[in-house]
């Protein structure tokens, strides 16, 4: 029997921007944890500070609330390299390990 039977060939590579059949959202979730786990943190693009502390403390992180529903809140950072806009693509999450322009918030 030939060992190349089973020879799957050289391993592919697919990338978040290479999945069409995803939604934008879950590219992003994706684009978002490969860069994470290289060391840099998806919204400042700076790298994680390896403190241990999240974006849920920094002075920098703030809850936007729908005016006309409280159940809606959305997370954004004052120095996410977007800006802070209306959009998905400036969320943040609170769990996200802190960048290096981490500064404690006044609850800390």
């Amino acid at each position: 029997m030939s060992d190349t039977l089973f020879d799957p060939g050289p391993p592919t590579i697919t990338t978040a921007k290479e999945r069409p059949d995803l939604s934008a959202d879950a590219r992003r979730t994706i684009r978002d944890r490969d860069l994470m786990d290289v060391g840099i943190h998806p919204a400042t693009r700076k790298p994680l500070a390896g403190t241990g502390l999240t974006c849920a403390t920094c002075v920098h992180h703030h809850a936007v609330t729908h005016y006309t529903s409280r159940a809606k809140t959305w997370h954004k950072c004052d120095l996410h390299r977007l800006g802070t806009s209306h959009s998905a693509a400036s969320d943040i999450r609170t769990s996200w390990p802190a960048c290096v322009l981490y500064q404690p918030g006044d609850d800390q």
